[in-house]
């Protein structure tokens, strides 16, 4: 469990460096960090049917919740980070504890 709360600070640090260059208000970073965790749902839905991550960076693309969003600009990190992870790492879980360790980062 340690391991996956060290890659979520690192890809936190790195999302969230790239999301915004000036300071969030609570409201957007919370509506930030529940798009880019519908990002990683996707991923690890993906992930679990044997889908390659390239097909899934497609398929999460073209997704109603994701397409046109401001999460879109950061598919590829989330959907590679989400490829790096132990299988055993995967499940309902992964979303949850990405958005708690997303919207406790302050970078």
């Amino acid at each position: 469990m340690k391991r996956i709360f060290f890659s979520l600070s690192v890809t936190c640090v790195l999302v969230s460096g790239t999301a915004t260059m000036a300071a969030e208000t609570e409201e957007q970073r919370a509506a930030r960090c529940a798009a880019q965790a519908a990002v990683v749902t996707k991923a690890v839905e993906l992930r679990l049917e044997d889908k390659r991550e390239k097909r899934a960076r497609k398929l999460v693309l073209k997704d109603d919740e994701i397409a046109g969003t401001a999460a879109e600009s950061h598919v590829d990190l989330l959907v590679n980070w989400v490829y790096q992870l132990p299988e055993e790492q995967l499940g309902d879980q992964t979303a949850v504890a990405f958005e708690m360790a997303c919207s406790q980062f302050s970078g």
